[in-house]
């Protein structure tokens, strides 16, 4: 067998022929000690020489080898070696369709049966016991092992068939993983950059134009301004380090509601009036929901300091039964003011949208936005 695999089909074919050629020159010389040599010589290349396209033609060798076994039956007293048959019936079984299959199985199986109880009756094999037995048995076992070889080769098709398709999908899911693991990663730069620059920014302008009238105050807006850039620094170092990782580690965890106070800090340092209240009973959160709603109140935040500075600003924190709910209504010019195309809402509404939740944007009650944003209380949803 390991010299059959270094072999390609053609050289197997001719491998065959030429052990069919020579198991059948005894039959020659048989029949030339009956003087039948002509017979013989011209039934030898008909009865090997198909084998060479058993592969392609298997029907029509098995019929072309019956027929030569018919004819040395018939003007002949010796018939010839039947090794060409045997391997016909191996093609047929392995390289035959449906129909070559079940015909040349019945026809073999039946012809068996029927010999085999010839012998029972008429105790004929004792003429000749071993032809007998080769051509009960040999033509039965040739095309069972024909079958059992295409079943063989079948499945490890299929098994071939299916790692592929395996494959593919394994890369399809890490390629999504991937994907997914960038947009998670590119909407955490955005809140980080977007949010802390701005807040910086907001900051910074207020304690430019108070550091003459109110230094106090100036100085403690720069104090905002440099927890708020020790912050953004951290959090970069860590989004970052997980950028460089080797390892498929996942995002390291972001902050949570246990900082809103520090949200809240930095809008009122920016100018914004927040009240802030929270009801309910706290209830432990899914770390993808909880950063969904710290983002979102950050969000919310930051675009009132930036389109509606000295606005008034209401944050409600309600925890239900089975649903966190966060409002931010500020008193600012509306949504004319807030008609940006940013990536902001959408990512709010993608980040809520993944983490089963749900976000509403419109005109609040005293005239300036409304943000409103539901999230469930219990494990989050696996996209």
């Amino acid at each position: 067998m390991p010299l059959l695999r270094r072999l390609n089909p053609r050289q197997v074919d001719w491998l065959v022929f030429a052990t069919t050629f020579c198991l059948s020159l005894p039959a020659v010389v048989h029949a030339a000690a009956h003087h039948q040599l002509a017979i013989g010589i011209a039934l030898l290349p008909c009865a090997t020489a198909p084998i060479l396209w058993r592969r392609r033609h298997p029907a029509a060798v098995l019929v072309v080898l019956l027929a030569v076994l018919a004819v040395a039956a018939v003007v002949g007293r010796s018939a010839p070696s039947n090794v060409g048959l045997l391997f016909a019936l191996y093609a047929a079984a392995l390289y035959g369709g449906r129909r070559l299959r079940v015909v040349s199985g019945a026809v073999v199986a039946a012809s068996s049966v029927a010999l085999f109880a010839v012998w029972l009756v008429t105790d004929r094999a004792r003429l000749a016991p071993h032809l007998s037995a080769a051509v009960v048995f040999g033509a039965a076992a040739a095309w069972a092992l024909g079958e059992a070889t295409r079943m063989r080769l079948a499945y490890t098709r299929e098994l071939e068939s299916r790692t592929v398709r395996l494959e593919r999908e394994r890369d399809e899911q890490l390629r999504r993983a991937a994907e997914a693991e960038r947009l998670r990663i590119a909407r955490e730069l955005h809140d980080v950059v977007t949010h802390h620059v701005s807040a910086i920014a907001v900051q910074a302008a207020a304690a430019g134009s108070t550091s003459d009238a109110r230094p106090e105050r100036a100085l403690d807006t720069l104090g905002v301004i440099e927890r708020t850039a020790r912050t953004t620094l951290r959090e970069l170092r860590a989004l970052l380090g997980v950028l460089r990782a080797s390892d498929d580690s996942p995002l390291a965890p972001g902050p949570s509601l246990d900082r809103v106070g520090e949200l809240v800090a930095a809008a009122r340092a920016a100018g914004v009036e927040v009240d802030l209240h929270v009801s309910g009973t706290p209830a432990p959160l899914d770390a993808v929901v909880e950063l969904s709603a710290y983002r979102v109140l950050q969000e919310a935040l930051t675009n009132i300091g930036k389109h509606a500075p000295g606005a008034h600003a209401e944050v409600q924190i309600e925890y239900r039964a089975r649903e966190l709910r966060i409002a931010v209504a500020d008193d600012g010019p509306g949504l004319g003011e807030h008609n940006g195309t940013g990536y902001g809402l959408a990512g709010m509404a993608e980040r809520l949208d993944l983490a089963g939740g749900g976000l509403n944007v419109g005109p609040a009650a005293e005239g300036g936005v409304l943000v409103e944003a539901r999230l469930p209380i219990g494990p989050a949803p696996r996209g």
